[in-house]
């Protein structure tokens, strides 16, 4: 992923810069890299909506701490480290004991995060787009439950009016069904 000429191109855009970071320079990087940082955030809250308030909070942050950055890739160091800690920290306030990766695992992917670039960032959720709307009336609505209001087990169950078993089964399926599509449409678009 790091020999990603948009990745170089990032980089040498981020290490160039030795003056203090303005923030004009803090929103146009907030903005870029939306989708990368909102997606690192949902790989360890598993909300989308909480990732996006966890965002802003973030981003808010950085705009208010914009004479402290030295340097772009300064700030987008201490973004991902603000992500992550405040990711960790709404998990806390929830009480919410299970998280879906440790702090070792956190520092395996984070490099994964950093290098991909936003275009590729973009593309999946594209594909993702592309490939839910191919599904079933009957498959999307367990999607929305399952992941946009963040039910599970019988909650699930119940807003679907259906046996949990089959229910979990029905979300197996379509697991599935995403990771081929999304194979699919890679493959079609890297030729």
């Amino acid at each position: 992923m790091s020999d990603n000429p948009e990745n170089k191109a990032d980089q040498k855009g981020l290490e160039d810069s030795t003056d203090r970071v303005q923030e004009e320079q803090i929103l146009s990087l907030i903005f870029q890299y939306r989708i990368k940082y909102i997606s690192y955030i949902r790989s360890i809250i598993c909300d989308y909506h909480l990732s996006e308030d966890v965002y802003q909070s973030v981003s808010l942050e950085a705009i208010r701490s914009a004479g402290k950055f030295q340097s772009m890739k300064h700030l987008q160091q201490w973004l991902w480290v603000a992500c992550r800690t405040r990711a960790l920290n709404v998990l806390r306030e929830q009480n919410k004991p299970v998280k879906v990766f440790d702090n070792e695992m956190l520092d395996i992917m984070q490099p994964f995060w950093e290098n991909r670039s936003a275009y590729e960032q973009h593309e999946i959720f594209s594909y993702l787009e592309t490939c839910i709307s191919r599904l079933s009336a009957y498959a999307r609505e367990i999607i929305h439950f399952r992941y946009r209001e963040n039910l599970t087990g019988q909650k699930l169950a119940d807003a679907l009016g259906r046996k949990c078993e089959s229910v979990y089964v029905a979300l197996s399926r379509v697991h599935r069904t995403l990771a081929e599509c999304i194979q699919r449409q890679s493959a079609i678009h890297k030729k």
